[in-house]
C-alpha cells in the first residue's frame, strides 16, 4: 500500500503528547518520512478529548477536522491516556478511529489494559533515529484506504 493516496494525505492524525522534546522529533520524524497528512498536536489528555469531541477551541471541523489516526501517549498531564481510551469506549466516532498508543516504557499490565480499552497498538517510543521508520510503518498500515473499519 502506497501511504501517499489521496485518501491518506488528507486524514489528519491526531497526536497527544505532552513533551516538547517528543513533538519536536514527532514532527521531524513526519518530515522526513514525507506525511502529507495533516498533523495536531495536543499537551494534554481534556485537550484530546475536545478535540475529538469539536469542542471550543476545536469546533470548527474545516480547521479541525476528525482524525483517523491518534497517537496517544500515556503519560499525559491533567487525564492519562488509558483515561483517555476509557472516554472513547463505546462512542460512535471511535468506530472511525484507529489509536496506537505510544509509551517510554512496555509494562504488561499496561499494555493489556490498553488493548482492552480498545487500543489498536501499543508501542514503545523509539529513539530518536528509528522515529521516522517507525512513522512511515504507520502510515503504511493506518493510513492506507485497506485498513478495515469497525463495525
Amino acid at each position: 500500500m502506497n501511504p501517499n493516496t489521496a485518501e491518506s494525505q488528507k486524514s489528519p492524525i491526531l497526536i497527544a503528547e505532552d513533551d516538547p522534546l517528543d513533538v519536536f522529533l514527532l514532527r521531524r520524524a513526519f518530515v522526513r518520512a514525507d506525511c502529507k497528512a495533516p498533523l495536531y498536536f495536543v499537551n494534554n489528555g481534556p485537550e484530546a478529548i475536545d478535540f475529538l469531541e469539536g469542542n471550543a477551541p476545536f469546533e470548527d471541523r474545516s480547521r479541525f477536522p476528525f482524525p483517523k489516526l491518534l497517537l496517544l501517549d500515556l503519560k499525559m498531564p491533567l487525564l492519562h491516556g488509558l483515561e483517555v481510551l476509557e472516554w472513547l469506549q463505546g462512542r460512535d466516532e471511535r468506530q472511525k478511529l484507529r489509536v496506537v498508543v505510544l509509551s517510554d516504557g512496555a509494562e504488561p499490565a499496561t499494555m493489556k489494559k490498553a488493548y482492552a480499552l480498545g487500543a489498536d497498538s501499543y508501542l514503545q517510543k523509539p529513539n530518536a533515529d528509528e522515529l521516522a521508520g517507525l512513522v512511515q510503518n504507520l502510515q503504511s498500515y493506518f493510513m492506507s484506504s485497506a485498513f478495515p473499519v469497525r463495525n
